[in-house]
């Protein structure tokens, strides 16, 4: 168990005594962590007890989540499971999957992406990304959108594209905007969008962005 981990116990078995003032709790967690060998100073003890805080104040699950953890269950559960993986199932599982690690990153404050998935009928490989939140109150990604307003004019692309969605012609996948490509060559491929379906991470060039945005003359 690791020493955040032990300060939210102590924060929410001290609220379920009763306990709220946050002097006694922190003595608490400093009291534990001595009696651990894991020891936490009173200078620190303040920021592990406002992270346990922040854990114990999470939403609980919204009624979307706990639908959708419904439907993979039966799937999985119900007749004869998955018995072999294809894209639907592999389609049904990461919307489930997205739905479950939603809410346990927001209780820490970090943010996640499940990469693409290569499967075989038996076993699929994916990967988990998951960074500290660097998002502004709207979840703009604020250090890639600093660069996009810094770089966009070199591809003649607006300030305010950054986030948009866009639909590609024919298979009709949504995009969204997540960044310029500072490497790209002239007439290459500037703009880092984000397959929404699939999680995806692909660059386009800025003349096929401005079609498909629609709000070039």
């Amino acid at each position: 168990m690791t020493k955040q981990q032990r300060a939210i116990g102590i924060y929410n078995a001290a609220h379920a005594e009763g306990v709220t003032d946050r002097a006694e709790i922190i003595n608490r967690i400093v009291k534990s962590s001595l009696e651990s060998g894991s020891y936490i100073e009173f200078s620190t003890a303040g920021t592990y007890y406002a992270k346990a805080k922040k854990a114990a104040g999470a939403k609980a699950p919204t009624k979307k989540t706990i639908e959708l953890l419904g439907k993979f269950d039966k799937l999985t559960k119900g007749g004869a499971g998955i018995t072999q993986f294809d894209t639907p199932s592999l389609k049904a599982l990461r919307t489930s999957l997205n739905a479950a690690l939603e809410d346990v990153m927001q209780q820490h404050g970090l943010r996640f992406r499940i990469g693409n998935m290569r499967y075989g009928d038996t076993e699929f490989k994916t990967t988990l990304t998951v960074t500290v939140d660097a998002t502004d109150k709207q979840g703009k990604d604020i250090a890639a959108a600093n660069d996009w307003e810094l770089h966009c004019w070199r591809s003649n692309l607006k300030v305010e594209d950054f986030g948009k969605e866009f639909t590609t012609p024919g298979r009709g996948d949504v995009f969204v905007i997540t960044g310029y490509n500072k490497r790209a060559k002239r007439g290459g491929y500037p703009v880092k969008a984000v397959n929404k379906s699939t999680g995806g991470k692909y660059k386009f060039s800025a003349e096929d962005i401005k079609e498909y945005l629609g709000t070039y003359g």
